[in-house]
């Protein structure tokens, strides 16, 4: 019984956080952003300034009450967290495709609207389908659900 079961754990790893996602930090501004130990505003680390054109990339782990647990991003190697709106990823049109995003996490929902072209666009929640993002530009905005194989975790590629 023991060798099935140490079997099945390297064969499937189990993520104690759940799916995490590639991203990056300081999405839109390149204003310094705070780390906190938890998820409460009384929990602050420090102060982070931006690294390069759009911060440091990084895999969010979950989120929890309008905060994101990102990995290893201080320099004692543990979880910080941040809060939402301070990381972001790009959705990438690939293949000029419309891309739609959905009022709920499933294909099967009602569609806001279509994305023809790429977005960079911030982190609110996610699973192991879809994202959660708020996207804007000069002409709209739109917080809704789009399938995580337009996400893209690296502003500076293209992730192909």
């Amino acid at each position: 019984m023991k060798k099935i079961l140490i079997f099945i754990i390297v064969i499937f790893p189990i993520n104690i956080f759940g799916q995490s996602i590639e991203c990056f930090t300081h999405p839109i501004c390149g204003f310094p952003i705070t780390l906190y130990s938890k998820p409460s505003a009384y929990a602050c680390l420090k102060e982070l300034e931006i690294s390069g054109e759009a911060g440091y990339e990084v895999e969010a782990l979950r989120a929890e009450n309008g905060y994101i647990m990102l990995s290893h991003l201080n320099e004692e190697n543990e979880h910080v967290w941040v809060r939402v709106g301070d990381v972001g990823i790009v959705i990438q049109n690939y293949n000029n495709y419309s891309i739609p995003v959905f009022f709920h996490p499933d294909s099967l929902s009602t569609v806001q609207t279509y994305l023809s072209e790429s977005y960079v666009a911030i982190l609110y929640d996610w699973n192991k389908d879809f994202v959660m993002v708020s996207i804007k530009d000069e002409k709209m905005e739109y917080i809704g659900w789009i399938n995580r194989r337009y996400v893209c975790g690296s502003p500076y590629t293209t992730c192909n």
